[in-house]
Protein backbone atom coordinates (compact mmCIF):
# COMPACT_ATOMS: atom_id res chain seq x y z
CA UNK A 1 0.00 0.00 0.00
CA UNK A 2 1.37 3.06 -0.63
CA UNK A 3 1.94 6.13 1.34
CA UNK A 4 -1.09 8.67 2.20
CA UNK A 5 -3.89 6.11 0.89
CA UNK A 6 -6.61 4.45 3.03
CA UNK A 7 -6.32 1.76 5.33
CA UNK A 8 -8.99 -0.39 5.43
CA UNK A 9 -9.78 -1.95 8.60
CA UNK A 10 -13.10 -4.34 10.02
CA UNK A 11 -14.87 -3.36 13.20
CA UNK A 12 -18.04 -5.50 13.44
CA UNK A 13 -19.89 -5.30 10.69
CA UNK A 14 -18.41 -2.11 9.74
CA UNK A 15 -15.69 -1.31 7.63
CA UNK A 16 -13.80 1.81 8.56
CA UNK A 17 -11.33 3.56 6.64
CA UNK A 18 -8.08 5.58 8.35
CA UNK A 19 -5.82 7.64 6.86
CA UNK A 20 -2.32 8.95 8.28
CA UNK A 21 -2.11 12.59 8.34
CA UNK A 22 1.58 12.66 8.14
CA UNK A 23 1.47 10.54 4.83
CA UNK A 24 -1.27 12.34 3.24
CA UNK A 25 0.45 15.94 3.87
CA UNK A 26 3.53 14.73 2.69
CA UNK A 27 2.06 13.28 -0.81
CA UNK A 28 -0.54 15.93 -1.23
CA UNK A 29 0.78 19.51 0.97
CA UNK A 30 -2.15 20.91 2.28
CA UNK A 31 -5.03 19.35 0.52
CA UNK A 32 -6.65 18.20 3.94
CA UNK A 33 -6.65 21.15 5.18
CA UNK A 34 -8.23 22.33 2.05
CA UNK A 35 -11.09 19.98 2.56
CA UNK A 36 -11.52 20.69 6.05
CA UNK A 37 -11.89 24.36 5.79
CA UNK A 38 -14.37 24.02 3.05
CA UNK A 39 -16.49 21.84 5.28
CA UNK A 40 -16.31 24.06 7.81
CA UNK A 41 -17.50 27.10 5.34
CA UNK A 42 -20.48 24.63 4.58
CA UNK A 43 -21.48 24.42 7.97
CA UNK A 44 -21.64 27.70 8.38
CA UNK A 45 -22.88 28.59 5.61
Amino acid sequence: MTSGSPQPRSSGRENLLTLRRDDLDARYPGLLDAILAGAVRDEAG
